[in-house]
């Protein structure tokens, strides 16, 4: 997700309104991004290999099946605040909008700040 200039951004949590999405594991990361998606870097991933990623992420989803490890991190250069936590369990039914409201509420995100979520380097399809 990112954060950029000073769009207004309203969020409604009204659960019929936003369809479903697939949020991959570790093994993806969702990240608070401001510029090009295509440089953007994922610390996650350059601090941790892809098995140690995906073995951890094998051990949560056993443990709990109906949730989806979810790394969040915000891009180097972005003007929101760090983030204090990086790895969220999300509820595999959550929205879209219920999960970037989350992460504003969390980052303390004024709503005339954009926020945008980029899911391996694409911005996920709201249908």
């Amino acid at each position: 997700m990112a954060a950029g200039g000073g769009g207004h951004a309203a969020f409604k949590l009204r659960r019929r309104h936003y369809p479903q999405i697939h949020i991959p594991p570790f093994a993806s990361t969702i990240t608070p991004q401001c510029g090009d998606p295509a440089k953007m870097k994922w610390m996650f991933k350059e601090d941790h290999s892809l098995e140690h990623r995906c073995v951890e992420s094998a051990k949560i989803r056993n443990k709990y099946p109906d949730r989806v490890p979810v790394i969040v991190e915000k891009v180097s250069g972005s003007q929101i605040v760090d983030i204090d936590k990086r790895k969220y369990l999300v509820p595999s039914d959550i929205t879209v909008a219920q999960f970037m409201w989350i992460i504003r509420k969390r980052i303390q995100l004024p709503s005339e700040k954009a926020i945008f979520l980029f899911v391996d380097k694409t911005v996920p399809q709201s249908r």
